[in-house]
């Protein structure tokens, strides 16, 4: 019987080999979709949104890549960076499309990208030898989590947007948009 791993390597390497590539259109594509959304065109926010989802996924089969030297503590490694890269970017959709419950994803995110950087600079710390963390990796961890720090401590992001508060939400965002000095 095939296993999962077998299964999914097979797109990880191809994805492997193109990924900055992959993720340098996609990059293009949701700056374009957030511009479109900006100017009032409909059409924008589904393409960011799109874009988004599939970075999550290709971070998610980063996952399952196969490792030549493999130590007892690859696949744990590798795992908690992909998982943890597919969860941050889950919470960046969430908060900027305003989703209920982008708080509650981003904390998870944060909190799986501080250990996935824990462990990764562990890694290549302490074993020399045949690392499976790549220096992009550690570099794409700290992007994802500074743009998760900046969404989180920009200005209209200050109130959460849970069932109950959302319409209060919505009427203090109208008001600072029309009338930004009746706002203490």
């Amino acid at each position: 019987m095939i296993e999962l791993e077998e299964i999914l390597a097979k797109p990880t390497i191809y994805l492997r080999k193109n990924l900055i590539k992959f993720e340098l259109i996609l990059i293009l594509i949701v700056a374009s979709g957030f511009c479109l959304k900006e100017f009032n065109i409909g059409a924008g926010s589904i393409i960011a949104t799109f874009c988004l989802i599939l970075f999550s996924m290709i971070y998610f089969f980063m996952a399952f890549r196969p490792v030549e030297n493999k130590n007892k503590y690859d696949d744990f490694y590798l795992k908690t960076i992909g998982f943890s890269l597919s969860v941050a970017v889950i919470g960046i959709i969430y908060t900027l499309q305003k989703w209920p419950g982008a708080s509650i994803i981003l904390n998870l995110a944060i909190i799986s990208l501080a250990l996935a950087i824990v462990f990764s600079l562990a890694e290549r710390m302490f074993i020399k030898k045949g690392s499976s963390v790549e220096k992009q990796d550690l570099i794409r961890l700290v992007v994802v989590l500074g743009i998760i720090i900046i969404i989180i401590f920009s200005p209209l992001n200050t109130k959460s947007t849970f069932p109950g508060e959302k319409e209060e939400f919505e009427k203090e965002n109208l008001q600072r948009q029309t009338n930004p000095e009746a706002l203490p």
